[in-house]
C-alpha cells in the first residue's frame, strides 16, 4: 500500500466508475489502514461537491485497525465526466490527504443544438433542434413547456421513442429576449427525465 502520511495508509486514491443507464448513484469505498504505534483520529471528511456524501465507519483507529471511507456520488441530471474530491483530516497536524471519485455518465441523448438565436430584423424563419436518445428501451417526450409566449414550436416525430425534431420560432424579431423549453420524457433515468432547450433573439 502507499503511504499517504506518517501513520495511515491507503489502497487506493483514486476510483473510477462508468455509470449505467437508470444508474441513480454511484458508492466508492476507499479502504485504509493504520500502519502506525498510536491511535488515528480522522478529525474531518468533507466532499468538494453536495452531489457527493461521504460516511465515516468511526473516528478513532488503533494501531494495525483497516477501515474505508464510504462516497456516495448522486447522478441526477448530470452527463459526462465527473470528478469529485474527498478531503480527508486527521488531528495529528500532518498535511490533509486528498481523495478522487471520477464517474463517466455516458450521453444517453443528444440535443443539435442546445441553444438556438436569431439576429434582430433577420427574419422569424423556423429553426430545428434535433433530439435523439442512445437508451435500452425508447423514450416519448410526453410534455414540451415554453417558461413564456415570445417563441412557437411544434415537435415533429422522425422515430417514435428515439429520434424527433422541434421546429422553433419567434413571434417577432423587433426586439431582444430569451426564452427556456423544458422538454419532459417518460424516461426511467433521473437526468432523462427533464431537460432545458434555450433560445433568443439578439
Amino acid at each position: 500500500m502507499p503511504t499517504l502520511h506518517a501513520q495511515l495508509t491507503w489502497r487506493q486514491k483514486s476510483l473510477d466508475f462508468i455509470a449505467e443507464y437508470g444508474q441513480k448513484d454511484v458508492k466508492a469505498h476507499y479502504e485504509f489502514k493504520n500502519e502506525g504505534e498510536q491511535t488515528v483520529v480522522i478529525q474531518e471528511v468533507k466532499a468538494s461537491c453536495g452531489c457527493t456524501v461521504p460516511k465515516l465507519e468511526k473516528k478513532e483507529y488503533a494501531p494495525g485497525e483497516t477501515g474505508q471511507i464510504e462516497a456516495i456520488f448522486t447522478i441526477g441530471n448530470r452527463q459526462g465526466k465527473q470528478s469529485k474530491s474527498l478531503r480527508v483530516v486527521t488531528a495529528d497536524g500532518v498535511e490533509e490527504t486528498r481523495l478522487i471519485l471520477n464517474v463517466n455518465i455516458p450521453n444517453f441523448y443528444s440535443v443539435k443544438p442546445p441553444f438556438s438565436f436569431w439576429r434582430m430584423n433577420e427574419g422569424d424563419k423556423e429553426k430545428r433542434v434535433e433530439l435523439s436518445f442512445n437508451t435500452p428501451n425508447p423514450v416519448m417526450i410526453t410534455e414540451l413547456k415554453m417558461n413564456n409566449e415570445n417563441f412557437i414550436f411544434r415537435k415533429e416525430v422522425i422515430k417514435e421513442g428515439n429520434e424527433y425534431i422541434l421546429w422553433v420560432k419567434p413571434k417577432d424579431v423587433q426586439s431582444r429576449y430569451r426564452s427556456m423549453l423544458e422538454v419532459f420524457t417518460d424516461a426511467e433515468a433521473e437526468n432523462l427525465k427533464k431537460f432545458r432547450l434555450y433560445f433568443a433573439v439578439k
